[in-house]
């Protein structure tokens, strides 16, 4: 997720005219847009499009909420990967985060948000390009790519991550 949807957390955390409601976030979600890519396998074509369009990311754990945005959460054809046992707990991969969680995750995006604007302040910008399969990512768009003071210790290698399909 990076930063967005957590950041998207913060500011309905601070936002003002939540302050003293009791406001719950039941979930952080991406949705692929636009991105079919069927597959000839026994799924019908329609059932191929729905689990393409399902929601990517993760759900409160309290039982009581979830089903706010998803009635049907014990088996959701809704968020993927979203299921319950037969004891109504949560699958293991069930990608689920308790209140601490997000607290926590809401704190930390402060903190790198402050972070980020003390070194704004201070002009502390260190050349750091990022190189992922042996390519530079940080540089190719870069109009000072030229006079860069950059070094080769100064590249930062990064594994590459791609996108998960919906098989995993």
């Amino acid at each position: 997720f990076n930063l967005q949807l957590p950041i998207y957390m913060l500011l309905l955390s601070e936002y003002e005219m939540f302050k003293g409601l009791n406001i719950n976030i039941l979930g952080i979600y991406l949705q692929k847009v636009n991105m079919i890519a069927l597959k000839n396998n026994k799924k019908s074509i329609e059932d191929q499009i729905n689990k393409s369009f399902m929601l990517q990311g993760y759900t409160i754990n309290e039982y009581e909420l979830i089903p706010m945005i998803d009635y049907n959460y014990n088996n959701s054809d809704y968020i993927q990967g979203m299921k319950t046992g037969k004891d109504g707990l949560f699958y293991k991969y069930t990608k689920v985060m308790s209140k601490e969680d997000e607290i926590n995750l809401i704190d930390q995006v402060k903190v790198l948000i402050e972070n980020a604007a003390k070194c704004i302040k201070e002009a502390m910008f260190d050349i750091a390009p990022k190189e992922i399969d042996r390519k530079n990512q940080s540089c190719t768009f870069c109009k000072y790519n030229d006079i860069c003071f950059k070094t080769y210790d100064d590249v930062i290698k990064l594994e590459k991550k791609p996108f998960k399909n919906n098989e995993e």
